[in-house]
């Protein structure tokens, strides 16, 4: 596992994962007419958008156990942000 992920589920809660997890990586800034590999993984990245019902169906489960929380805490609040900017960009 790397780094950065047992961070994260060291500092977030199951169902702040969940949210973190939909969450898409910012791409690396690399020269990429230079780079057919960066090319390839773009392509390949933006067939992976497609997402399961189950992943769906978990994200909003998610999402609702936070937004029922009698105080959503920093995290929360951001993640959910994070979220619907997401769903923006999808949409």
């Amino acid at each position: 596992m790397q780094e950065v992920d047992l961070l994260v589920y060291t500092l977030l809660d199951y169902d702040q994962v969940k949210l973190f997890d939909f969450l898409s990586r910012p791409p690396l800034k690399i020269d990429h007419d230079k780079f057919d590999l960066y090319n390839e993984f773009q392509s390949r990245q933006s067939l992976n958008i497609k997402i399961k019902k189950k992943q769906i169906d978990d994200l909003y489960l998610a999402y609702k156990n936070i937004r029922a929380k009698d105080e959503q805490n920093f995290e929360d609040l951001k993640l959910m942000r994070l979220v619907n900017a997401e769903v923006k960009f999808l949409s």
